[in-house]
C-alpha cells in the first residue's frame, strides 16, 4: 500500500515549526522531497540562514562564541576556496531570498542569518550583501544576524538600513562598523527606532558613545545586551533600561592591552540580573559604582580593576547585592582583603588577584568554590563554608622555597577538606627541607580529592623534593601528573615533551619505592609512613590521538613502565591511592 505524505497536509506553521529544528544543510534538502515542498514549502520556511562555511566545505566546530576565533582561521587557511565558492554561495543566498520575498503565502521573515567571507572585489559583493539586507528589512525580519570577515576593508560598513528595521526583536551584529545615518526629511520613519528589540549582540563591533545610545534609548523591551571586544567608544553610558535583565561587556580578546580605553561604565538597570564585565585588558574603567544600584543581581563576574577594598568591608557588597547566588572575581591588581559574608551564596571563584594578602569567606550555603593564583604570595584565609574548595596554583617564579609550601598549606588549613589542588611548576631553582617544614608545621595534611602536579621547567633534581612537599601539605585519593600540553610543546618544543615524560617516569618510581626508602622522620612522620598502595593506574591519551586509556590494576601495575614511556603531549597519569591516616 502506498505511504500517505502526511507531514504535507499539516497547517504551515506546524511545518515550519518542524523545520526549525532542522541543521542548514537538511533545510536545503527538504527540495527534494517533493514537488509540493519544492514550490511552496521550502520557498516559504520564515528562517534564512546562510554561512559560507558550509560552501568552503571544511571539516570545523559549529559557529559559537567558545569559538570565535575558528571562523578567522578558516578564512585565512583556505582563501583560495573562500574566492572559488562565493559565486555559488552568493548564488544560493539570492536565489532563497527572493523566493521566499515573492512567495504567495507573504509570511513575515522569522529570521536572516549571513556569515560570509569576502577576500576580493568588494564593492561588488558589498552591493549584493546590502541588497540582501533591505529585503530582511522590507519583510519585516524579527531576528537579523550578521558576521562578515573581509580582507580589505577590515569591517564591514553596515548600510543605513539597517537603523530603520523596526520589527526586530533580536540583533546581532559581528566584524562591522556602525556610521551614523545622514538625515534625510523624506524618510516616512525615524532611525533607531526598536520598540520590539529584547537581545542586543555586538562582536568586535566599531561604534561611537552616541552609537550606543541611539541603539538602545528607543527600545523599551531591551532584556540584554552584550558586547564583545567592541571599540571606538571611551564611555559606556546606557539610559535607564527597565527590562534589561542581562548585561555583558567582554574585552578578553582586545590587543595589545590597553590599546582600549574605557573611561567608565555608566549603567541604570534596577532590575538587572547577570552581568559580566571583563576590562582587564583595556585601560580603565575605575569604577563601576552604577551597577551597585541593581539590587536583583543573581550572578556578577568582574575582571579588571573595578572594585577597591572598601567594597567588602562590613559586608557592603552583600548588602548592595542581597540576592547575589553566584561570584566571580578575576585579574584584580588592587585588592588586598576580601571579605565574603553571604547566606544566599553558592558559587564563588576568584582567580588572579595578585595582591591579594588575605582572604575571609563565610558562606554557609556555598555549593562550589574555585580558587585560582600564581604563587608568588599565598594569602592567608578563614573559609567556613559547606563544600570543599578547587586550588589552582600556578609557580612562575625564579625560586620557590620551604616557606612557600608552608604559608601554602596554612591556606589549605583554612579549609582541611577539598575537591583538588593543581599545581604547575615553571622555576629555575626550587629547594624544600621536609625537616624544617615539619617543624613549622606538624599538623597533619589536609585530605584532597585529587592532587594535580606539573612540572613544566623545573631541575629534574628537584622531582622528589617536589613530590615531598606536596605530599607534606595533603594526601589525595588521587594523585594526576600531567603531559606538557600542546600549547606548551609549540612554544618549547620536543626536549620539553621528554621531559614531562621523564616526570612521570620519577615520581612513579618514588610512590612504588616507598617500602625500601630509609626515612630520616623525627617524631612527626612523612607522606611515606602513611601511603599503603597504589591501588590503580590510568594512563589517558590526549584527547588529540584516538586512543582509549590504559588501566592497570593487581598484578598489571607491575608493568606500567612500558605504558609511561609512551605518553604523548597533552597525557595525564592518575594514580589511585590508599592511605593510612
Amino acid at each position: 500500500m502506498e505511504e500517505m505524505d502526511r507531514i504535507s497536509e499539516l497547517p504551515l506553521p506546524i511545518i515550519h515549526q518542524i523545520m526549525s529544528y532542522l541543521s542548514r544543510k537538511e533545510v536545503a534538502q527538504t527540495n527534494l522531497l517533493s514537488k509540493t515542498w519544492k514550490n511552496n514549502l521550502r520557498p516559504s520556511f520564515p528562517i534564512l540562514a546562510f554561512n559560507h562555511e558550509d560552501f568552503v566545505a571544511v571539516k570545523g566546530e559549529p559557529h559559537s562564541y567558545l569559538h570565535r576565533l575558528h571562523w578567522h582561521a578558516l578564512f585565512f587557511r583556505y582563501a583560495e576556496r573562500f574566492i572559488g565558492t562565493m559565486d555559488d554561495f552568493a548564488r544560493y543566498v539570492d536565489t532563497t531570498l527572493v523566493n521566499f520575498c515573492e512567495c504567495e503565502t507573504k509570511l513575515k521573515m522569522l529570521k536572516f542569518e549571513l556569515y560570509i567571507g569576502i577576500h576580493n572585489n568588494f564593492e561588488h559583493w558589498s552591493t549584493l550583501v546590502n541588497r540582501w539586507i533591505k529585503l530582511a528589512v522590507e519583510n519585516h525580519v524579527g531576528h537579523l544576524e550578521l558576521g562578515f570577515w573581509l580582507l580589505e576593508k577590515g569591517l564591514y560598513p553596515l548600510p543605513e538600513t539597517i537603523f530603520f528595521a523596526n520589527s526586530i526583536t533580536r540583533l546581532s551584529l559581528r566584524r562591522c562598523k556602525l556610521d551614523h545615518p545622514n538625515p534625510n526629511p523624506n524618510d516616512a520613519a525615524a532611525p533607531f527606532n526598536f520598540p520590539s528589540l529584547e537581545i542586543l549582540v555586538l562582536i568586535e563591533v566599531c561604534l561611537d558613545e552616541l552609537m550606543i545610545n541611539k541603539l538602545t534609548s528607543n527600545s523599551p523591551m531591551l532584556g540584554c545586551i552584550v558586547m564583545w571586544d567592541c571599540n571606538g567608544f571611551r564611555q559606556c553610558n546606557l539610559p535607564r533600561l527597565e527590562r534589561l535583565k542581562t548585561l555583558v561587556f567582554d574585552f578578553l580578546l582586545t590587543f595589545p592591552r590597553g590599546s582600549q580605553v574605557l573611561n567608565s561604565i555608566e549603567v541604570e538597570a534596577p532590575n538587572l540580573e547577570r552581568c559580566t564585565i571583563d576590562c582587564y585588558n583595556t585601560e580603565g574603567p575605575s569604577s563601576i559604582s552604577s551597577l551597585f544600584n541593581s539590587h536583583h543581581m543573581r550572578v556578577l563576574s568582574l575582571s579588571g580593576n573595578l572594585i577597591t577594598d572598601p567594597v567588602f568591608e562590613d559586608d557592603l557588597f552583600f548588602r548592595m547585592f542581597p540576592l547575589l547566588e553566584e561570584f566571580k572575581l578575576e585579574n584584580s591588581d588592587i585588592l588586598r582583603r576580601i571579605n565574603i559574608s553571604s547566606p544566599r551564596l553558592k558559587q564563588l571563584n576568584i582567580r588572579y588577584c595578585q595582591g591579594l594578602e588575605a582572604i575571609h569567606i563565610d558562606t554557609p550555603n556555598l555549593q562550589g568554590f574555585v580558587f585560582v593564583f600564581r604563587g608568588n604570595l599565598v594569602p592567608i584565609a578563614s573559609i567556613k563554608a559547606p563544600c570543599p574548595g578547587n586550588f589552582i596554583v600556578s609557580c612562575q617564579r625564579r625560586r620557590l622555597g620551604t616557606l612557600w609550601y608552608i604559608n601554602l598549606k596554612k591556606f589549605l588549613m583554612g579549609n582541611p577538606k577539598h575537591e583538588g589542588l593543581t599545581s604547575s611548576m615553571e622555576l629555575r631553582e626550587h629547594s624544600f627541607d621536609p625537616n624544617e617544614f615539619r617543624q613549622s608545621s606538624p599538623s597533619p595534611p589536609c585530605e584532597v580529592q585529587n592532587l594535580t602536579l606539573g612540572a613544566f621547567k623545573i631541575p629534574e633534581s628537584e622531582y622528589e623534593a617536589m613530590l615531598n612537599a606536596h605530599l607534606s601539605i595533603c594526601y589525595p585519593k588521587t594523585l594526576t601528573l600531567s603531559i606538557i600540553g600542546v600549547r606548551h610543546h609549540v612554544i618549547h618544543g620536543e626536549d620539553d615533551v621528554q621531559r614531562g615524560v621523564g616526570f612521570c617516569m620519577r615520581l612513579y618510581e618514588i610512590l612504588s619505592s616507598r617500602e625500601v626508602y630509609r626515612c630520616d622522620c623525627s617524631y612527626v612522620h612523612c607522606w611515606r609512613h602513611y601511603l599503603k598502595r597504589i591501588t590503580r593506574i590510568t594512563i589517558k591519551p590526549t584527547k588529540y590521538f584516538k586512543e582509549i586509556p590504559v588501566i592497570l590494576e593487581g598484578d598489571a601495575l607491575m608493568n606500567a613502565r612500558p605504558h609511561l614511556e609512551n605518553l604523548k603531549i597533552g597525557g595525564s597519569v592518575d594514580f589511585d591511592l590508599e592511605w593510612c591516616f
